[in-house]
């Protein structure tokens, strides 16, 4: 269920014209009251846009946007690693599975902006997109957070950032991105997956 936003002040959210992809989506903490005045960008990548809108929180957006709000930033922006709107992984890859783009024309492009934000106004990249994640998409998301310090709230078994739903805000570790397994990538290719070299 959509939570009203109205605590953590005006929001804002990028749509693809088709409504089928949620680009970016942010809150401003910036008149939230703290004992020191707020600073810089919290920016969360996650997996896939939900249900949240500019006016509305998901539960993942509530969590994530009161952790920005906690910890002293001024503004809470969320990309995710694929831009398809789906609340459930299964129905985002057998969309993908239908033939459709999830990653999303503009995707990559709306990333790399978010990162110059943080690279120009100061924060940190929490990575949260959790264990679903393709490895070579991964890799490509890794690869455009050029000069900022990524963060996560725990680490997964094959390597990936826990996604933050169930999980507590008080520790904060480091991630790089792990190399993909070699039969990963042959597996993959065999199946028409294209090389990580190549755009996606």
């Amino acid at each position: 269920m959509a939570r009203s936003l109205r605590p953590y002040g005006p929001g804002t959210a990028h749509f693809s014209p088709c409504q089928t992809y949620r680009y970016a989506l942010s809150r401003d903490l910036s008149s939230c009251l703290a004992p020191t005045p707020r600073s810089g960008i919290l920016l969360a990548i996650g997996l896939n846009p939900s249900t949240a809108t500019g006016e509305d929180d998901d539960p993942t957006i509530h969590k994530e946007s009161g952790w920005a709000l906690a910890w002293g930033y001024a503004t809470y922006l969320k990309v995710n690693g694929y831009g398809y709107r789906a609340t459930e992984p299964d129905d985002m890859f057998a969309a993908r599975d239908r033939g459709d783009n999830i990653v999303g024309h503009d995707n990559d492009q709306v990333i790399r902006d978010a990162v110059a934000r943080v690279q120009r106004e100061g924060g940190r990249v929490l990575a949260a997109w959790g264990q679903h994640i393709e490895p070579e998409r991964q890799l490509a998301v890794a690869q455009l957070l050029v000069d900022v310090e990524v963060v996560c709230v725990a680490i997964n078994k094959n390597g990936s950032p826990s996604h933050p739903l169930y999980k507590r805000g008080d520790r904060l570790l480091p991630w790089t991105c792990p190399a993909i397994p070699q039969r990963t990538l042959r597996s993959r290719r065999g199946k028409g997956v294209m090389d990580t070299a190549r755009a996606v």
